[in-house]
């Protein structure tokens, strides 16, 4: 421009989409010799790829001071704009101003205007393939090219670096142009890293610059050049269930069997699972939680299943048990996940046949020629809950007896589960009378998931009864 106040101009716009608005403040160096038409440009997420036109003015002032070189400084505001914008490196617009005072005084035939103009400005040319630099981490790569705008009085030196070498690497990081070649493009090729992290689309800031020391004077202070790369995430988020035999297979005589639960990738952060089985009259599982660490992703951790005896002739009862992720407590590349479910089987061990062999034994018994009694759980089973909630069954005998019959009533686990009645008296006159037990849930303040107990009734000459009842957690 010159002092007369002509103008020229140049125009900036980002090379990639931003997650939100990207503030760059514009500022003259040198007001007295050149004003900008604009102090800030904001791009958004719908105009990022529009320039946007900067007017640069001459401004007139009395001194002969000659042409005069000043430069303008466009940086990114990091308060108000995309945090992945704010490690750019500031760029530099060099103008020179023309002076158009005449020199005062003389003497001797002409003093000089001020001397020779300066130089014009230089700078490098960074072209990326497609506009934009994309790699993954399953080692892809792309390029882009530098070369330099002006014949350089010397060679110069150029360096090529990169933020973060856990995600791409660069080759050349140097590249030399002398004055026979600095307008071939030199190719630098980007390579993407892998790494065992669900860690997204990840972007590093690529800066290009002149190593002044050893580099022409002219380039010596043309601005640096950085580029955005992405780098792809190649992890996905999984976990396997593995069932031991292929299959789940309990039974109500306590046999127990097992699956195990692995992440398929590496988390950033804790993944917790819960597992549940939907039908706790026929199956427990522990533990109900399973916790993955960063350190022991990929060691599997066990769910054992055991049988629940329900004391019903109810046949082989098939349940399900699901494996989920708790979204609140886990790693967030996991909590999308689908539940899994594992079908088991619980085995019964109530056989018809075998109750008419003992029926048949127990008439040879001194009392209740028919047997020791029937039982009757409320609902079909007897559940509770540590939060204090109660269940009942009841119990008669199966035929009159020729005198009192006292039966003896006992909780498995006191911690667990207590019973109303000790003991329950039958005589000649209401022994088909049906005499209630209340079962009571304990809270034993452990979070040791929902736990079987045995409530037997038994008396002297019988085979015992057993109850089998849930005391569900509420930790």
């Amino acid at each position: 421009m010159s002092e007369t106040g002509t103008t020229e101009t140049f125009t900036v716009v980002l090379n990639i989409q931003p997650a939100s608005d990207v503030v760059i403040s514009v500022t003259s160096a040198d007001t007295d010799e050149a004003t900008v038409s604009a102090s800030s440009l904001t791009f958004t997420t719908g105009n990022w790829d529009t320039a946007q036109t900067i007017t640069v003015t001459g401004v007139d002032e009395t001194d002969d001071d000659g042409d005069v070189s000043s430069t303008i400084t466009l940086a990114v505001v990091d308060a108000s704009s995309d945090d992945n914008f704010d490690p750019l490196a500031n760029q530099t617009v060099t103008v020179t101003t023309v002076d158009d005072d005449e020199p005062s005084g003389g003497g001797g035939g002409g003093g000089g205007g001020g001397g020779p103009p300066p130089p014009p400005p230089v700078r490098m040319i960074v072209t990326q393939s497609n506009m934009a630099t994309y790699v993954s981490e399953d080692e892809t790569t792309d390029t882009f090219t530098v070369a330099l705008d002006t014949e350089p009085t010397a060679n110069v030196l150029v360096l090529v670096s990169g933020g973060d070498i856990t995600e791409l690497t660069l080759a050349p990081v140097a590249l030399i142009f002398t004055s026979t070649d600095w307008n071939i493009p030199q190719t630098v090729t980007v390579t993407g890293v892998d790494d065992a992290l669900i860690d997204g689309i990840r972007v590093t800031y690529i800066t290009i610059s002149v190593f002044a020391s050893v580099s022409a004077d002219e380039y010596r202070a043309a601005p640096s050049i950085s580029i955005l790369a992405d780098t792809y995430d190649n992890d996905v988020a999984g976990y396997t269930v593995v069932e031991s035999g292929g299959s789940t297979v309990v039974s109500e005589d306590g046999d127990t069997d097992s699956f195990t639960v692995v992440l398929d990738e590496l988390p950033s952060s804790n993944v917790v699972f819960s597992v549940v089985s939907q039908d706790q009259e026929e199956g427990l599982v522990s533990p109900s939680t399973l916790t993955f660490t960063p350190s022991n992703w990929d060691m599997p951790q066990t769910v054992v299943v055991t049988g629940v005896n329900d004391g019903l002739d109810d046949g082989d009862q098939d349940f399900l048990i699901v494996v989920s992720v708790v979204d609140n407590q886990s790693d967030s590349a996991f909590t999308a996940l689908s539940d899994t479910p594992v079908s088991a089987v619980n085995l019964d061990n109530d056989d018809e046949s075998e109750e008419e062999v003992e029926e048949e034994v127990v008439e040879e018994l001194p009392a209740c020629v028919v047997g020791f009694g029937s039982l009757s759980e409320s609902e079909g089973s007897t559940v509770m809950s540590e939060s204090g909630s109660s269940d009942s069954f009841t119990f008669a005998l199966g035929s009159e007896p020729g005198s009192n019959v006292v039966v003896s009533v006992v909780s498995s686990d006191l911690s667990e589960a207590v019973v109303s009645a000790s003991t329950l008296t039958f005589t000649p006159s209401n022994w088909d009378t049906p005499q209630t037990v209340v079962v009571t849930g304990v809270n034993d303040g452990l979070s040791d998931g929902d736990q079987a107990v045995d409530v037997t009734l038994s008396a002297a000459g019988f085979d015992p009864v057993v109850v089998g009842v849930v005391n569900a957690d509420n930790d």
